[in-house]
């Protein structure tokens, strides 16, 4: 009996227990439920949200349309260089209207951009921005064309410069090449036994000391003497092409200089002689000859007293000598000025003959230093 009231008792605590585990199962079902109708409200909730948050959109929208309609029609205004609608060459009735891009505007407004950076004002700032820039942009591109021009200009100099040197460098091997030229005639009239007086001097002038080229015997003073007038004119033609010619070595140039001097006086007397037997021959036939003769120089006599008055004087006494006479000539005072003018053009020459023996004389002292003893 015992063991069968514990077994209805288990039994009855059984029944207990599995009314208490289906408790449970009804409260789930009626979550879901509930969660359904949540969802259901949430769901109506955001609907209505979405449609209030278009229409919010669109008013907007709405609101930067009309705005960026305002700010584009004062954006159009504007001028054009002076010209209008009405008067401008290009017959265009449009031509202050200026373009305005609405849909960026209004873009922009739907950003939230000031409406302040997009008005008039704002955008005059940026007009006088970009002008700046244009100017600035023009500015270096001016410098760029300048240093350009620039840049050019050194390159052209450059080419001239260069251009300059080649030239003169053609010019010296020029001047060699015919100054070889003269000296290949000239020892070739020597070796054939035609020498003028000319190449005997040129030859002296530039035989090396110990050499065996140097002619005694060849005095260039002396090579003057006894040549006719046409002769005369020959041979300062040819002073004057070695001068042009050899003038590198500048004792050389001091030569030739000098002796083309003596030539023009030598040329100068003897035009004076020639002149002076045409007008004898004609006053021998009674013809008048008062007008031949236009510069006869200084009297005979006149001209022995110069000549012993510079005689013996070495080139810097002649200098102090022509000094002393220019002073006297710029005196107020001056007298006799044509006779004083005569003789400083013949210190001119007696200079010029001095140098030229003084070179002279020195080529010869050293050809003898070193001639074997």
């Amino acid at each position: 009996r015992g063991q069968a009231r514990e077994g209805v008792e288990r039994a009855n605590m059984g029944g207990k227990k599995s009314k208490k585990e289906k408790k449970p199962k009804k409260s789930s079902k009626h979550k879901k439920k509930k969660s359904r109708r949540h969802e259901s409200s949430s769901s109506s909730s955001s609907s209505s949200g979405d449609s209030g948050s278009e229409d919010s959109e669109d008013l907007k929208r709405a609101r930067a349309q009309k705005m960026a309609k305002k700010l584009a029609s004062r954006l159009k205004q504007g001028e054009i260089a002076g010209y209008t609608d009405a008067e401008n060459p290009f017959g265009d009735a449009n031509l202050t209207e200026r373009f305005v891009w609405h849909k960026r505007i209004e873009k922009s407004i739907m950003k939230g951009v000031d409406v302040k950076e997009l008005g008039v004002k704002a955008e005059r700032e940026r007009h006088k921005e970009r002008l700046k820039e244009i100017e600035k942009v023009k500015l270096q591109r001016e410098a760029r064309d300048r240093e350009k021009m620039e840049k050019e200009e050194e390159r052209e100099i450059m080419q001239r410069e260069e251009a300059l040197i080649e030239a003169v460098e053609l010019e010296k091997k020029e001047e060699e090449f015919h100054l070889l030229q003269a000296k290949m005639r000239s020892e070739i009239r020597v070796k054939d036994g035609r020498a003028r007086a000319i190449d005997l001097v040129s030859r002296n002038l530039h035989a090396v000391p110990g050499s065996g080229e140097f002619d005694a015997s060849a005095h260039p003073l002396a090579i003057f003497d006894g040549l006719t007038l046409p002769e005369m004119k020959e041979l300062k033609d040819d002073i004057k092409t070695y001068l042009e010619l050899d003038h590198k070595v500048d004792e050389h140039r001091f030569f030739w200089s000098n002796l083309l001097v003596v030539a023009d006086d030598e040329l100068a007397d003897a035009q004076r002689r020639e002149d002076v037997e045409r007008a004898e021959r004609k006053r021998a036939r009674g013809i008048d000859v008062s007008r031949d003769i236009a510069d006869q120089g200084l009297h005979a006599s006149v001209e022995g007293d110069v000549k012993d008055m510079l005689d013996g004087k070495d080139t810097r006494e002649l200098e102090e000598l022509e000094g002393e006479i220019e002073a006297s000539l710029r005196a107020p005072d001056a007298t006799e000025i044509e006779y004083w003018q005569a003789v400083l053009k013949r210190i001119v020459v007696h200079k010029a003959r001095v140098t030229v023996g003084n070179i002279d004389a020195a080529q010869r002292a050293a050809q003898a230093a070193a001639a074997p003893k």
